[in-house]
């Protein structure tokens, strides 16, 4: 069966992957978020576009990194599947 469920990284911006694995690693990282690295291509995202098929139709929404994580969502193993797959 198909996923009902797709995410598109939104708010790209370019950082250099030592960069990216420093600040995650570094005390300061709570204080500076990085965003995550969207799959080896030198640019982070710090949110993403849920939607969710239902039917003939699809329901959108933009999420930021922390409402993404925080949310009970019911599909909530699938979404960090696709999480994982996209970094």
């Amino acid at each position: 069966m198909t996923s009902p469920l797709y995410l598109r990284p939104m708010g790209l911006f370019a950082r250099s992957l030592d960069a990216t694995a420093a600040a995650l690693n570094s005390d300061e990282s709570a204080r500076t978020f990085a965003g995550l690295p969207l799959s080896n291509t030198g640019q982070n995202f710090t949110a993403v576009e849920l939607a969710e098929r239902s039917g003939k139709g699809a329901c959108r929404r933009l999420l930021d990194l922390n409402e993404l994580f925080q949310r009970d969502w019911p599909h909530a193993l699938e979404l960090g599947e696709i999480v994982d797959r996209l970094t």
